[in-house]
Parts: C-alpha cells; structure tokens; sequence
C-alpha cells in the first residue's frame, strides 16, 4: 500500500459495531509493517430503545450505533465503553434512563451547532484513534415491504428482537421484499463518500441484514462511490436468520450476571447449543480474505457446538459465582443450530480459529471485568 498506509472502512450498524472495530484496532501480528487507518461509516436508521427516545425528544440522528464506534476506537476503550453505556436507573423519563453517551452526544451537538460537529469534538475529548462518520446527515427512517404487501416503517418495527416492546403489525413469517429510506434526501455524507472512494478495504459487518446492514447502503450516492474505489469488498454475514439468531442470548449478559450472582437465563432447554468464536480470530480470518484473491463467500467461525448449559456452568466455574441457571423453554426456536462450514476458509485461506472455548471466555471475561474497573481474571488466577 502506498505510504505503508492501510486504509479500511467498515460499514453498518447494530451492536457489531463494536466487536468489528475494536477488533480491528487491536489486531497486529509480527510481521504486521503497514499503518491502520480506519473508518467507521455508521447508519442512521436506529429507532428503538434509548436511542429513539432522545432522537425523538431532541431531534438529533441517531447516536447509539456512533456511541459504540467512539468507544471502540477510543484509546481508553473499557474506560470510555463503560461511560458511555452508563445510566441513571433510578431516575426517570427520556434523560433519566438514557445512557451517558447518547446524553453527551446530543448535548455536544447542541453546543455546536451540528451533529457532526459535536461528534467530532466527542472524538476529540477521547482520543479516537480513526474517523466515525453517520452515512447520511439527514433524518431518514427505514421502510420495509414485506412478502405479503405488508409495509412498515421504522427499524424499532420492523425488528423482531424480543428486547423490542414495540407493537409489530407484520406477520413475522415473512420475509422483506424491498427496503427504502424515506423522509430527507437521503444523500451520502460527503465524508463517507470519501472513505469509501479513497479505502483499500470496506468491510460490511455483520448483523441484522435489514435494520442494520441494508440501511447504510441505501443512500444516494452510495452505489457511485463504490464504483469510484479500487477497494476490495468484505462481506462479514451472520449465519442465522433473524428469528433464530442471537439477539435474545449474549454471552457479556451470562458473564455480568455471573459477576453480580444473578441467574443466567437459557433460552429453550437443557439442549439448546450454540457455535462461539472469539473476536480475535474473526478479524485475523477477514484479514486474511483482504490480503488473498478468494471469490465467492466464505465461512468464518467455530464448527464445534456448545452446549449452552456446559457454557454456563463453565463460566460460574471460573468466576466461582453463585448464579442458578434458568430455562425459558417457550423460546425454544433457539436450539435449532447450523454450525458452519469452514473448509473452505481452511483450505483457501489457512484459516482455522485458534482460540478455544475456555480461553476465550477468560479474555472476555477480564474484557468486561476492566471495563467496570474490577480486577481482571488474569490476576485472580
């Protein structure tokens, strides 16, 4: 690359906004030469949650997604992670039980006089290490055509997350058809134009396809600027679909329960099983797709199935807590699993995940336990 500079931008939303980044930041390896610039270009569609309160309230875009790509870039990322996912639980109404980074963000765009400006200044004030841009400075909203006819509009509609207590009026058996954007123009952040045109890879990160990928790749003007790059395009896709993926079950829930002796809840029952695979070994298989001439998908993650209970109990092992697991058996369309093949990362890219189980639960765990300040497992060991 010219200059030893490595330029890549990442594209989407939704809380893989955090993983892809942070692991991106801290990925090197010895023979790793070349400077890392990265970009996150972030959509702005978000609706639901705390998120929407204060984009309602305030009419501000959006800041949840470009709250987690702060934190993640930041050169105090555990600090910095826990400040902002901060809230006054105790209080209430729309700043009360909002979190301290959606709080800052809009104030900071008051004070400026513009969103991206504020942004900008909250990049500044914690040393980000790379460029947070929103897709588009327009409030836009996403609208959705389903199967059957069926339109919604707004992303805190349309998901089906059991975290969303919105009313949904789609039958969550069909599948979107078409998706739009509606309200503003919906042009490109001349920002984002930029990052795409002048990249050496864009990485499109996984999760939810239509409330969080989709969103970021229907502005105008969007389709031009990947024409104008010589960037090679990364797709990183979830392999489960939105009914059965992982929205309901997360492993930093299992291990903050943990840490607090509270119950862990397992969806389905004593059977339901999952496929886990450390971040670390994600970002080294996506960098080894930049670095190859491979067409065509290919798999990235663990084919080994773990028993969600032998998780749990592992964790309460290793943190010696008292948590008592429970099953939430009327999900139980969660234990149906199709763990990947990755023969073909295997054979194409020499790709195999190296990290195991155990290991990786006592990197997350020290991971959350700095955040919140305590002292890591590696020092309890």
């Amino acid at each position: 690359m010219p200059g030893n500079t490595f330029n890549i931008t990442v594209i989407g939303g939704g809380s893989g906004t955090f993983n892809v980044l942070y692991g991106l930041k801290t990925y090197h390896d010895d023979s790793d030469t070349e400077r890392k610039n990265l970009a996150a270009i972030i959509a702005m569609t978000d609706s639901g949650g705390t998120t929407g309160e204060i984009r309602d309230k305030f009419g501000v875009l959006p800041p949840g997604d470009l709250r987690r790509a702060v934190a993640a870039l930041a050169r105090d990322t555990g600090l910095v992670r826990e400040l902002f996912e901060y809230k006054f639980e105790w209080e209430t109404w729309v700043i009360g039980w909002n979190k301290i980074g959606n709080i800052l963000m809009t104030a900071l765009a008051d004070i400026t006089w513009g969103f991206e400006k504020g942004l900008d200044e909250m990049c500044k004030m914690f040393d980000v290490h790379g460029k947070v841009i929103p897709v588009t400075l327009e409030d836009v909203h996403l609208w959705v055509r389903m199967e059957d006819g069926v339109e919604v509009i707004g992303e805190k509609n349309i998901d089906v997350s059991d975290k969303n207590v919105f009313e949904r009026h789609h039958n969550l058996d069909q599948n979107v058809k078409d998706a739009f954007l509606v309200w503003g123009e919906w042009n490109l952040n001349p920002r984002a134009k930029d990052a795409i045109i002048h990249s050496d890879i864009v990485v499109i990160w996984p999760w939810d396809f239509y409330t969080s990928v989709v969103p970021a790749l229907l502005s105008k003007w969007i389709r031009q600027a990947f024409r104008e790059s010589n960037a090679k395009v990364v797709y990183v896709a979830n392999i489960m679909t939105k009914k059965g993926e992982t929205t309901n079950y997360e492993l930093p829930d299992f291990i903050n329960n943990a840490l607090d002796n509270k119950d862990l809840l397992v969806m389905g029952d004593k059977n339901f099983s999952s496929s886990f695979c450390y971040v670390s070994d994600v970002v080294d298989a996506a960098v080894k797709m930049m670095e190859t001439d491979s067409a065509g998908p290919i798999n990235i993650g663990s084919d080994i199935n773990i028993n969600i209970t032998d998780l749990a109990n592992k964790i309460i092992a290793i943190l010696n807590s008292k948590s008592k697991i429970i099953y939430d058996k009327e999900n139980n369309f969660l234990s149906l699993l199709y763990l990947p093949d990755i023969t073909k990362a295997r054979n194409e890219l020499g790709w195999l995940p190296v990290i195991n189980l155990e290991a990786g639960l006592k990197e997350t765990i020290n991971d959350l336990q700095a955040s919140k300040g305590l002292k890591g497992i590696r020092e309890l060991l």
